[in-house]
């Protein structure tokens, strides 16, 4: 492969400017290695290997679309149904309800949530026994009648569903429900155990807070606290009630597996045409991006690609494959924030013997006159918490994120770029008939316009 002295420099700087502790990286094609890189470490001392064991975050809702088209091709359920078929108690008005497709893709019309963590349900619940947290029955249950509840109480959404993405994280938590209620085991966790990590030799790949704290080669996670790097508590204490949108910890190694798995189309867990559909993108997502059924699709140069990341506190994670030029790439780090899915884009365009960057979009600046501006200035936000302020400042707009204020490149009438250290990141406008903005799409969420 070429460039790969630049794609190792471009790792460390990744590394150096985002304060990242440990960061695991390997690209490979169907039989050898093609390229490996542990660097830093998994604890502050301890140094990373193939088998050490990272948060993944949202890679686990490739897993969870996996489970549903399992079930979906057995005849269980029909991902063509309303989910009020699968789910009860949920009082969403008729052209409002979504259906198992829609949430697949994240365009079941459904607006940022609250998130809602396993530590208040434990805490609700006065469970003392801490065994098998990731699948007690109780917590199960608890989890989805919240969300159920959220989803109610809920008087806006983005559009009809199929309308527009959003990213929903609430819509993977329904989709636990249903492999918990029709998988036929005790929990979405056994159900995933028995039909997905162990059919494909997952060693190091599981939901078990337990396990997580008694294991020797695991990553302490760490973020990032006002330019400050800090080891955050553990597994549960961000962790998801319902565990199909971001629960899994794995490896290296193991995902190594599992994207073969992609890129061979073998049928160990479902069919070669429903492996393809994961693929079909159902939604826009990001420029040259799109969302398939738990799998975000793209095209790099003259290659297409597929694959996730995912991001919580502690957690930085990517995978990706193109079945044009049979090869994958796993990154894992054990820091949040920083741009995983970058360091993926620029080892996938080097194992095409493309330049090792992630600038492969050419956007030329626009300049924004008055009325535009003002147009678009305004403040969005989510229940999930995200706040973003767009406002003007000496006649030129600024972006600003809680308290921070971000460079920006305003690119189209309705995009522009935020910088990221070392990243331009997109943030789309949604404007009405009169120009006027109403919404916007920031890291695949779509926030409302609320002042």
């Amino acid at each position: 492969m070429k460039n790969v002295e630049k794609f190792n420099d471009y790792i460390q700087l990744v590394k150096d400017e985002y304060n990242a502790v440990g960061i695991a990286v390997s690209i490979f094609d169907l039989e050898k290695d093609l390229f490996k890189s542990f660097i830093g470490t998994r604890d502050g001392e301890k140094p990373i290997d193939g088998d050490t064991i990272f948060g993944v975050a949202s890679i686990t809702k490739s897993f969870t679309a996996l489970a549903i088209l399992k079930l979906y091709e057995e005849g269980i359920i029909d991902i063509y149904d309303n989910i009020d078929n699968y789910i009860e108690g949920l009082n969403i008005r008729k052209e409002q309800m979504p259906k198992i497709y829609h949430l697949l893709s994240h365009t079941g019309g459904f607006l940022p949530q609250k998130r809602l963590l396993i530590k208040n349900a434990i805490r609700e619940l006065n469970i003392k026994e801490s065994k098998n947290i990731h699948k007690n029955i109780d917590i199960q249950k608890y989890g989805i009648e919240k969300i159920v509840e959220q989803l109610n109480n809920n008087k806006e959404f983005t559009g009809l569903p199929g309308q527009y993405m959003s990213y929903s994280n609430d819509g993977y938590g329904l989709l636990t429900e249903i492999i918990r209620k029709y998988g036929g085991e005790n929990s979405y966790v056994d159900y995933i155990k028995k039909n997905i990590i162990n059919p494909l030799g997952l060693k190091n790949t599981f939901f078990d807070f337990n396990r997580a704290n008694n294991e020797k080669n695991i990553a302490n996670l760490y973020k990032q606290n006002n330019g400050e790097v800090e080891r955050t508590k553990d597994f549960m204490e961000l962790g998801y009630i319902l565990m199909g949108g971001g629960g899994l910890k794995s490896s290296v190694n193991d995902l190594k597996k599992y994207t073969r798995m992609f890129i061979r189309e073998d049928e160990i867990i479902i069919s070669k045409k429903h492996l393809q559909e994961m693929l079909i993108p159902k939604a826009g997502y990001k420029p040259l991006q799109y969302y398939g059924y738990g799998l975000i699709t793209g095209f790099l140069d003259d290659i297409s690609y597929a694959g996730h990341s995912g991001g919580l506190p502690g957690v930085s994670s990517f995978f990706g494959f193109s079945k044009d030029i049979n090869k994958g790439i796993v990154v894992l780090c054990n820091t949040s924030g920083v741009p995983s899915t970058s360091i993926g884009i620029s080892g996938l365009r080097m194992s095409n013997n493309r330049d090792a960057n992630t600038n492969y979009v050419d956007y030329k600046d626009c300049i924004w006159d008055k009325e535009l501006i003002n147009n678009t200035i305004g403040t969005y936000s989510c229940d999930e918490g995200i706040c973003i302020d767009i406002f003007k400042e000496d006649s030129t707009v600024k972006f600003r994120e809680y308290d921070k204020i971000s460079e920006i490149r305003t690119v189209q009438n309705n995009l522009i770029l935020v910088k990221n250290k070392l990243e331009w990141n997109t943030v789309r406008i949604l404007r009405n008939k009169e120009n006027i903005s109403y919404a916007i799409y920031v890291g695949s969420r779509l926030l409302l316009k609320r002042s």
